[in-house]
């Protein structure tokens, strides 16, 4: 079973013949443009992100933003060095203009790439899964031998920090 992000980026790609890539310092699924990326803004919401650098664009950061303004896109970010802003992935209005802006393009034999990147995530993500359990065995123990009991949700927390996205099933 995919996880909400993934399918969220799936599903968007799949509409448009794109391809999406792994980002890999924290397992994430993105497409990347000539200009940014787009990445999952929020699951929950089912929203995407453009991330892009505005002085880099063909347009310039004036046009860029009054189009995002326009096409209702919430700024999340506006600045020289980098800019955000989320859409909603079912707006063909706003889909079209994020891809505009990030430069991505269609391709060939896309479902095929996109059924491996599914493939590939599921297995890092399941890596990842193990190896935090791995961790937390391992702390526990050496906690236990010291005498000192130990809450695994706090120690996960202490490992993978409080933002940690994944929580995997840990069975000791």
């Amino acid at each position: 079973m995919l996880d909400a992000d993934v399918l969220l980026v799936d599903r968007f790609c799949e509409k448009f013949d794109l391809c999406w890539a792994i980002q890999t310092s924290d397992i994430t699924p993105v497409v990347s443009g000539l200009y940014g990326t787009i990445y999952v803004f929020d699951e929950s919401l089912g929203k995407l992100s453009l991330e892009f650098c505005p002085d880099e664009l063909p347009d310039g950061w004036a046009a860029t933003m009054r189009k995002l303004r326009q096409a209702k896109f919430d700024t999340v970010r506006d600045c020289s060095c980098g800019s955000c802003a989320a859409f909603n992935p079912d707006d063909p209005q706003q889909s079209k203009l994020a891809l505009e802006i990030v430069g991505v393009t269609p391709v060939a034999d896309s479902s095929a790439q996109r059924q491996r990147m599914r493939d590939v995530i599921t297995a890092a993500r399941s890596r990842m899964c193990k190896q935090t359990a791995a961790k937390l065995n391992t702390r526990q123990r050496k906690l236990a031998k010291q005498g000192i009991l130990v809450d695994l949700d706090e120690l996960e927390v202490a490992l993978h920090g409080a933002s940690s996205k994944y929580v995997c099933s840990l069975k000791f």
